[in-house]
């Protein structure tokens, strides 16, 4: 978010411009979330664009009072899921180790019976 931004400057602008297909509730939690979803992002491995203060190049969004778009030029959508990717692949990789493989009672494949605590011996 930009020097110049705020979550409820953000929040206006989505419920000023984009009528009834908004639900107030969820944007509102979206504007007070999307600093920390970044972040996460770049921890993850996302490589943003940065000018040369080194602050995120952020771009436009239509009908939006401020810069507020992370980008990767053309190719963030490409960017970001790579990104999600490799962490999803990783956390798998790590419950499965910290599991010994093992498969837990609310996974599936486990009889019923057994989910419930039934027919244990």
């Amino acid at each position: 978010m930009g020097a110049d931004d705020s979550p409820e400057l953000h929040l206006q602008d989505i419920l000023s411009h984009d009528g009834e297909l908004i639900d107030p509730a969820l944007a509102r939690v979206w504007v007070h979330d999307i600093v920390d979803v970044v972040h996460d992002l770049q921890s993850w491995g996302a490589d943003f664009i940065r000018g040369t203060d080194g602050q995120l190049d952020l771009k436009a969004f239509p009908s939006h009072s401020r810069n507020r778009a992370c980008h990767h030029y053309d190719t963030t959508g490409n960017m970001i899921t790579k990104v999600l990717s490799k962490k999803l692949r990783a956390d798998v990789t790590h419950r499965e180790t910290f599991d010994h493989g093992r498969r837990r009672p609310h996974q599936t494949g486990w009889p019923r019976s057994r989910r419930l605590g039934r027919g244990l011996s």
